[in-house]
């Protein structure tokens, strides 16, 4: 059904374009591109979080744009094999992330990158498990135990999961 979500995102980012609401907007790219990622289409993905984040960043809405970030990241270094840009940017989406939201899927994100930069075959370079990792991980592990944010507590078990991969 990936191919019907895109479909209808490229509809729903074509009439939030018109409107004037950034956040919506936002959200309509990264929706989209949560899409084109499911149907394996990277670059149009990419393009899609990357334009959430322009818009965030351009509106002012940090919420948005850590989230495309976020996003992007997870892309550039799980699917795409850009590990050192792609690990960057979800360290950028770290920093920025203003709300519990996109604070959560800004970690992880980040530990997913590293989790499939690790399993790779070879030497990744430069210590990836570092403080930054570590600090995603206690981050993930809150969340996990539902105390971060109560709004957030049905999505415990996904926090669980990216700490499982974490482990890998």
């Amino acid at each position: 059904e990936f191919e019907r979500g895109t479909k209808q995102g490229l509809e729903a980012v074509a009439r939030l374009e018109s409107a004037d609401d950034p956040e919506a907007t936002g959200f309509g790219w990264i929706t989209l591109g949560t899409n084109y990622l499911g149907a394996g289409d990277c670059h149009p993905a990419l393009e899609a979080f990357s334009r959430a984040s322009t818009i965030g960043e351009a509106s002012g809405c940090a919420r948005v744009q850590a989230m495309g970030l976020a996003f992007s990241g997870m892309l550039r270094s799980a699917c795409m094999g850009e590990l050192d840009q792609g690990l960057a940017v979800c360290r950028r989406a770290i920093r920025i992330a203003p709300d519990p939201y996109s604070t959560f899927y800004s970690h992880l994100a980040f530990v997913r990158a590293v989790a499939v930069v690790a399993s790779l075959p070879g030497d990744p370079g430069p210590p990836i498990v570092d403080d930054a990792f570590r600090a995603s991980v206690a981050a993930l592990e809150i969340y996990a135990d539902g105390l971060q944010a109560p709004a957030l507590e049905p999505w415990s078990g996904l926090a669980m999961a990216a700490l499982a991969e974490g482990h890998l």
